[in-house]
């Protein structure tokens, strides 16, 4: 992914489910002045005022508005029932990511 970005770029880390460390190539550090970044919600939240946090919303907000912001393309996929159908339906989803073929992000919505 980092190697899609232009020159100057900014790549930046949200989240870190997996817990396995960010690698990145050194040659698109120095080649297209690559910067990479860590954001923590918790710490922007911090270190912001409610009305800073209000202010960016509502620029989201406009942002989705107008359609200069929309979301990623996903699919939902309700984990509910017994434990072998939502074994199952964890073990389809895994299948189509190691199959490479999905092109979307997948939410798993685990309900009661």
């Amino acid at each position: 992914m980092a190697s899609l970005l232009g020159q100057n770029a900014h790549l930046v880390s949200y989240g870190a489910m997996s817990k396995q460390p960010l690698s990145l190539p050194t040659s698109l550090h120095i080649f297209k002045n690559l910067t990479s970044h860590g954001y923590w919600q918790t710490r922007w939240y911090e270190t912001h005022s409610r009305e800073d946090r209000e202010k960016m919303m509502n620029m989201l907000v406009g942002l989705m508005e107008n359609g200069k912001l929309k979301a990623a393309e996903h699919e939902i996929v309700s984990l509910a029932g017994s434990e072998d159908n939502i074994g199952q339906k964890v073990a389809s989803v895994i299948k189509k990511l190691n199959e490479g073929g999905v092109g979307k992000k997948m939410l798993l919505k685990f309900e009661h």
